[in-house]
């Protein structure tokens, strides 16, 4: 079998080959995504040339533009699980990842609503035409990341009134 030589089609390769046969398809969405937000900071070389400052250096510049460390662990387990996938096969000698420094990142300081600001968006959504999705994801907590990646429509209307 021919594998692919640049690391972007090893990327692709990897998520729609390895990956996405063995995890459930919002975790395949979700590695999907997040391989997207990886080749924004990472650069489309051979992978033979990759190497652990080509790795940590893209973790660097994700610290840089103010990524979550949750994020940043995300983009480092695709390179690390990738990667050794790509030497299993013979493509690479070593796994870069191996000895990366994950910065630490920013924190998101994520609060409850108030029992006030609760009842405003409740409001808002039973005067939207589709508020009962975004009360479906007041209740159960869907996030919103996982309502985009459904197609679900946020409705600015209803963030405007809490706000």
């Amino acid at each position: 079998m021919t594998y692919p030589e640049n690391f972007f089609e090893w990327i692709d390769f990897w998520l729609e080959f390895y990956k996405k046969p063995t995890v459930k398809l919002v975790t395949y969405q979700s590695c999907d995504y997040n391989s997207r937000t990886l080749k924004k900071y990472a650069s489309n070389i051979p992978l033979k040339e990759i190497d652990e400052y080509f790795c940590q250096l893209v973790l660097n510049k994700m610290y840089d533009n103010g990524y979550a460390k949750a994020t940043m662990n995300k983009i480092y387990r695709i390179m690390k699980q990738s990667l050794w996938r790509a030497k299993r096969c013979g493509c690479i000698s070593d796994n870069p990842t191996e000895f990366l420094s994950i910065p630490s990142g920013y924190t998101k300081n994520i609060e409850a609503l108030t029992t006030e600001q609760q009842t405003l968006v409740e409001l808002a959504c039973k005067k939207e035409k589709l508020g009962y999705l975004f009360l479906f994801m007041l209740h159960t907590g869907l996030s919103e990341w996982l309502a985009i990646l459904s197609g679900a429509i946020l409705f600015p209307s209803i963030c405007a009134s809490v706000c």
